[in-house]
């Protein structure tokens, strides 16, 4: 079982699969062991929040997840990707559909209308 580290570095909080330790430079401090299994539950605050979701930002856990690159967590996405929608519909996640047919973004945000390949470069920012 995959043991995930909770550590800090430069005052800031991240959770980090133990074996992509490797990637961090600089310093930090392992503030917290827990098996993966322990953050299933856990609610995170979005690095994005375009539009509410309810029952939705939560840790699930995944055999899809895996230590070759990356941190060892993953977002998923339910209306995208069949291992994103499996998961989500066994978790009861929210069905999220922010893109129509075209690949304008569909829902309420500064971005509306705009194709996604458009529109990344200024949510990135």
């Amino acid at each position: 079982m995959k043991i995930m580290s909770l550590f800090n570095m430069a005052t800031k909080k991240l959770i980090l699969a133990e074996a992509r330790l490797k990637i961090i430079e600089g310093e930090y401090e392992i503030l917290d062991r827990k098996k993966g299994i322990e953050f299933r539950g856990t609610k995170y605050e979005p690095l994005y929040n375009f539009f509410p979701v309810e029952n939705g930002h939560r840790a699930e856990v995944a055999d899809f997840v895996t230590m070759e690159d990356g941190s060892g967590i993953v977002h998923i996405a339910p209306a995208f990707g069949a291992d994103d929608y499996d998961l989500g519909y066994r978790a009861g996640l929210p069905f999220i559909q922010a893109v129509d047919v075209e690949g304008k973004i569909s829902t309420a945000s500064d971005s509306l209308g705009r194709h996604v390949c458009q529109a990344g470069r200024s949510i990135d920012h």
